[in-house]
């Protein structure tokens, strides 16, 4: 099977936050204008990335362990600017 990769931003949540899907049953885009609105509780993976303890919960398969080396990568970029 060959990976493929869309590059979509993801957003993450709390547990007990309400997603607003009424874009016909898409996200409206927490980073347009409107979007936030919709979707209060939606962030990027850069704006928790300092919490110090975070749980990825969801299905199999949506690339939660993608994710989670995109965290990675970012606190290691984060390292190296902040040393310098």
């Amino acid at each position: 099977m060959s990976k493929q990769d869309y590059g979509w931003k993801r957003f993450w949540c709390p547990r007990s936050a309400i997603i607003n899907l009424a874009d016909s049953g898409y996200l409206y885009d927490p980073d347009v204008e409107w979007g936030k609105a919709y979707n209060p509780d939606l962030v990027t993976l850069e704006a928790i990335a300092d919490v110090s303890c975070l749980v990825l919960l969801g299905e199999p398969g949506i690339s939660k362990s993608e994710e989670l080396e995109n965290l990675k990568v970012f606190i290691e970029k984060m390292k190296f600017y902040t040393q310098k």
